[in-house]
């Protein structure tokens, strides 16, 4: 397996004397990768930038460099060779920043864990295949450290793995408490939420299924279950796009419109109602909906909430299968 150049990567390496026989080593290395894109089907570029940096000191009497503490407490690499070879020293630093590559990848893939796993460690394979050529070359004695980057890339692979696990299922919790398991509708929870954050002024709609005990007790609770279901598809079939829609509980379903005036929602839910009440369910029954609507403040939803309600009851009181709006 091999990486893919874009084009002659340029790399760049600066010293700088800091006096005496101090100095500071810099290098930039910008190469652009040729990789295989599995969402877009296709060759995309990946541009990098590394950059090297390290405190270097000329000591005559060193014969083989080595890592020492500075005064200011940062790494300094003392040598004593003027001619020192320093393409193993910059190809440690380089390394670094392969295990974090590989650990990105687990989150850029967060949707699609596998496929991010077996890219990552493909990716962790090829660098490492790719450095141990490259040291066997330039620094035979140092070819071991391909074997630590491995190393240190399938840890990172597993903790990255073991970290977007925990977000997946800490995710998926709170998916399973905010939503309604039987519609996948968000649920009372998720409308409390909602009645705190939501500050953009609309229409709320509060519907409940006419003599919904009755389908249970006549045809069984899975056949209520069908109902609610079908209930749910038709609101999200009907309603707009930005239309929240809710199961508050029972046979009760809440709506909210944003941005709309209650006059331009009554017709939408008289054409949902006139739907529902077309449409033939368990043995041939047909279900009737009644509701209550009322236009909503900025920030006043759980007002708007007691409104509807109210104006529902009263559109139960004067015989169901009705919305009525409350002022």
């Amino acid at each position: 397996q091999t990486l893919n150049f874009a084009a002659p990567a340029p790399f760049e390496v600066d010293v700088n004397s800091l006096g005496g026989d101090e100095m500071y080593l810099q290098g930039r290395f910008e190469p652009t990768l040729v990789m295989e894109c599995a969402r877009c089907l296709r060759p995309v570029e990946v541009p990098l930038d590394i950059t090297l940096g390290t405190l270097m000191r000329y000591d005559p009497s060193v014969e083989h460099p080595y890592l020492d503490e500075a005064d200011t407490g940062e790494d300094i690499l003392v040598f004593g060779n003027p001619d020192l070879d320093l393409s193993s020293y910059l190809a440690e630093s380089t390394l670094l920043a392969a295990p974090l590559t590989v650990l990105s990848w687990n989150f850029l893939f967060f949707d699609r864990p596998r496929l991010g796993w077996w890219l990552g460690l493909l990716l962790s394979v090829s660098v490492t295949l790719l450095i141990w050529r490259w040291l066997r070359i330039i620094s035979p004695n140092q070819s071991g450290m391909a074997v630590l980057l491995l190393v240190c890339s399938l840890l990172a692979l597993q903790f990255g793995w073991n970290v977007a696990e925990l977000q997946r299922a800490a995710q998926q919790l709170h998916t399973d408490a905010n939503h309604d398991p039987l519609t996948g509708l968000p649920n009372r929870r998720a409308f409390d939420d909602v009645c705190q954050n939501e500050v953009r002024p609309g229409t709320l709609a509060v519907l409940d299924i006419d003599h919904f005990k009755q389908v249970n007790d006549l045809y069984g609770h899975p056949a209520g279950d069908r109902v609610l279901r079908g209930v749910a598809d038709v609101l999200l079939d009907l309603l707009p796009t930005e239309a929240r829609v809710f199961r508050w509980g029972g046979e009760e379903f809440v709506l909210f419109i944003p941005n709309e005036q209650a006059g331009n929602v009554l017709p939408l839910l008289e054409k949902i109602r006139s739907e529902l009440s077309g449409r033939s369910f368990v043995g041939g029954s047909h279900i009737t909906l009644s509701g209550g609507l009322t236009e909503v403040a900025s920030g006043e939803l759980e007002y708007a909430f007691k409104k509807a309600d109210q104006a529902l009851l009263r559109a139960k009181a004067s015989g169901r299968d009705q919305v009525m709006t409350a002022y």
